[in-house]
């Protein structure tokens, strides 16, 4: 369907989202940055390659680094997505959100709902891995072992109001993510973790009940 060309396009593309008949994925890197978000868009005669569109190239440090997991879409067609870095400096990761332009073809305007702060005493945690969408409120894990929700501003913009749900032990699951709910739980992946509770165990399926 596409060959990536390592250049403006990036290499090393990450998961993929289908909506409205396109796809839409990020990479982690590019000649022009440190990743992007891209959209695919099927050919009119429905065979041969897809056209390949860069959405956004993101620049590093407050703009996000290295763009990690599945992105994913509210009603309006905004795309919420994470870094595994940037937002403070090169560290921790943000989520973000990008706003289709009002008319095709112009830029999307991309948004920080969160700059995460890091593992130290009171920290946030780094490298989110994901997030998914449920009644306007996203849910998202991060690799220090979080479960997190962030919720819209009162004023309608700025700063998404973040909460930690639950913490993940190392038996459960190291660095968590693939987050899907189902039913108001929330399942998903360790990467490593289990019974050794170490980087030698070969990781696990796990569910959250609120």
């Amino acid at each position: 369907m596409y060959r990536f060309s390592g250049g403006a396009d990036g290499p090393y593309p990450i998961g993929l989202t289908f909506h409205n008949g396109l796809l839409y994925g990020v990479t982690t890197s590019s000649d022009r940055g440190v990743g992007t978000v891209f959209q695919l868009t099927p050919p009119a005669s429905g065979d041969g390659p897809w056209t390949e569109s860069t959405l956004h190239a993101f620049k590093g440090e407050g703009d996000g680094l290295y763009p990690y997991g599945s992105l994913v879409f509210d009603n309006s067609g905004a795309i919420y997505g994470t870094t595994a870095g940037g937002g403070n400096a090169a560290c921790c990761g943000i989520v973000f959100q990008l706003l289709p332009p009002a008319t095709q073809g112009s830029s999307w305007t991309e948004n920080i709902l969160y700059k995460f702060t890091g593992t130290e005493k009171g920290g946030s945690g780094d490298n989110p891995t994901g997030v998914a969408f449920d009644n306007g409120i996203l849910y998202g894990t991060n690799c220090s072992g979080r479960l997190f929700q962030l919720v819209p501003a009162a004023s309608g913009s700025g700063a998404w109001q973040h909460t930690a749900l639950a913490n993940f032990t190392p038996e459960q699951a190291i660095c968590p993510q693939g987050l899907v709910l189902q039913s108001g739980r929330f399942y998903g992946t360790g990467a490593s973790g289990g019974p050794f509770g170490n980087d030698s165990g070969n990781g696990t399926v796990y569910i959250v009940t609120p």
